[in-house]
């Protein structure tokens, strides 16, 4: 009787700790993807010659649990996904849209992507044109005009809403943003801060060896004044102060965010949508105190996060031992997988993925909402 007991007892223990433990720890969806080659009708490619190519990576929840692919590069391990996959369709979900670093790419992110996937979001991943690995070259107005890239954000958030499938998915009056470096700029831009390059000019009077001062492409001066007599580089110029918000914008999250200092102190004050601002201490390419911590002076709804002893480059993708040994022995080509002492990349990643994932969850939950599953 007691035995017949102490094993019913034990088992309905055991049975709801594997419960417990599968709620916590299983995924509620896997990661599918989709690659979208979009093209701003109104802009130019730098070339001169074509339309200017914004290609999106749009990351999704799926159910399927098969046929992953892993993306990666000699240098990075960026993540798993499911190409093509089978959408989850059961109901409309907010949108995040992602903008990555100078020179980075899409997929960069992707360890704090897939953590948002899996929790239900729908993700558009940016390339900006001229400034993404992902071409296979740059062009030094993909350098100069940064401003450009909020406008990709609003070229891929009207694509979506022209696609039969993607339109009837999203849920457009819920968009969030997150952006690194150069991208932590971009969002800022798409939550209605306004950029005045002679600001920037100003600052770097001041602090010349400043990383937001520094250029990151190497061009000749002849290049840069043929550059000067592109159409494409007059119409940037046009645009630069222009009030680039997104409607409907929820919640943005910004990473190490760049070149502050171009902002206007006006339009900061008048974002009221909540910011999420993170940095490492040790940031020594966007120093917090010209560039986080001067935003969140100024802006009225924001919270930063300063993580201790972390670096720029700890919220890229995690190293392979491949880049781990270049960088270290490619000085000049700045050693991207470094890490302070104590510091590991992985711990930064956990944290700034708590961080993002509670902000969101606080200001862009991801609420039920029907859907029309024939169409």
């Amino acid at each position: 009787m007691h035995r017949c007991y102490f094993s019913r007892y034990f088992f309905s223990i055991l049975s709801f700790f594997v419960l417990f433990s599968s709620a916590i720890w299983s995924k509620p969806y896997q990661v599918g993807m989709q690659v979208k080659f979009y093209q701003d009708d109104q802009r130019l490619h730098f070339d001169q010659a074509h339309q200017r190519p914004v290609t999106t990576h749009l990351f999704y929840p799926t159910q399927a649990r098969t046929h992953k692919k892993i993306l990666s590069t000699k240098m990075f391990h960026f993540g798993e996904v499911i190409p093509d996959a089978l959408y989850a369709q059961d109901h409309k979900r907010p949108l995040i849209l992602v903008s990555h670093g100078s020179g980075g790419v899409a997929s960069q992110m992707l360890w704090l992507v897939e953590k948002l996937v899996e929790q239900g979001y729908i993700v558009a991943a940016l390339n900006h044109h001229g400034n993404t690995g992902f071409e296979p070259k740059g062009y030094q107005e993909g350098y100069d005009l940064w401003w450009e890239r909020a406008q990709d954000l609003h070229v891929v958030l009207d694509k979506l809403s022209q696609e039969r499938f993607w339109s009837q998915q999203i849920d457009f009056n819920r968009v969030g943003l997150l952006g690194f470096s150069l991208g932590g700029y971009t969002v800022l831009s798409g939550a209605g801060a306004i950029t005045d390059n002679k600001r920037l000019h100003t600052f770097c009077q001041a602090h010349p060896k400043d990383g937001n001062c520094q250029s990151y492409i190497e061009t000749s001066d002849k290049e840069k004044a043929e550059v000067a007599t592109h159409k494409t580089y007059h119409q940037a110029m046009q645009t630069m102060s222009k009030d680039y918000t997104l409607p409907h914008l929820k919640a943005v999250v910004a990473l190490s965010p760049a070149v502050v200092p171009a902002f206007t102190i006006q339009s900061l004050k008048r974002i009221q949508t909540p910011i999420q601002l993170i940095v490492g201490s040790k940031d020594r390419i966007t120093l917090p105190e010209f560039n986080a911590s001067l935003a969140h002076q100024y802006l009225s709804n924001s919270q930063l996060y300063t993580l201790p002893e972390v670096n720029h480059f700890a919220f890229l993708a995690l190293c392979t031992k491949v880049g781990k040994m270049f960088f270290s022995l490619n000085s000049h080509a700045g050693n991207l997988c470094y890490s302070p002492q104590g510091v590991e990349r992985q711990q930064v990643h956990n944290q700034a993925v708590s961080k993002t994932l509670s902000f969101f969850s606080q200001y862009l939950p991801v609420q039920y909402k029907s859907v029309n599953k024939t169409s």
